[in-house]
């Protein structure tokens, strides 16, 4: 399901994926967004078109709102080129 997600003064585009185990971040977004990275053992994601993508690490606590409601989640950085967020259920 996509969705409209803010975080800071930004509005991002993100998708709710009921298939993904954990939440991501597109890195242009962390990057623009001045994230404080922590360094993670790299692991690979298979995406939806089967292709590999390497996870380089992770971002805690990062405030994130959906219809008004505030989260706190912890996000792995992915190259998404065409999401903001994928948020994990």
């Amino acid at each position: 399901m996509r969705m409209m997600a803010k975080m800071g003064s930004l509005e991002v585009f993100g998708l709710i994926d009921s298939g993904s185990t954990h939440n991501f971040i597109s890195q242009r977004l962390a990057i623009k967004l001045h994230l404080l990275v922590v360094p993670t053992e790299e692991f690979s994601i298979k995406v939806a078109n089967g292709e590999k993508l390497k996870c380089q690490g992770r971002f805690d606590k990062v405030r994130v709102e959906l219809q008004g409601i505030e989260f706190y989640l912890t996000l792995f950085s992915l190259p998404l080129t065409c999401l903001d967020l994928v948020l994990g259920i």
